[in-house]
């Protein structure tokens, strides 16, 4: 099983398809538990807001690396598959 999805025997799924699912699962998880702990800090004054904002461009940064396929024609990563998570991370700066 993947995350919540099972995949059937009969499926011709290969590795990279799988590795990218996991990828994107994880992605997910690291959104959202950001988001999550980032909402429920307590009021914070201008310089932890911006401190706030420079952490959320690193992790951008780094999940867009991690998320990287190297067979990739286009620059750029696709925030797209993330979904909700990414533009809920958006939302917040």
């Amino acid at each position: 099983m993947i995350g919540t999805r099972e995949i059937a025997p009969c499926c011709t799924w290969d590795e990279t398809d799988i590795a990218r699912l996991r990828i994107i699962t994880i992605v997910k998880y690291v959104i959202r538990s950001f988001v999550l702990h980032a909402s429920i800090a307590k009021p914070i004054g201008e310089s932890g807001k911006l401190q706030l904002t420079s952490d959320m461009t690193e992790l951008e940064f780094g999940l867009s690396a991690f998320m990287s396929d190297k067979t990739q024609q286009k620059r750029g990563t696709d925030w797209e598959s993330v979904g909700d998570d990414y533009r809920a991370l958006r939302a917040m700066r």
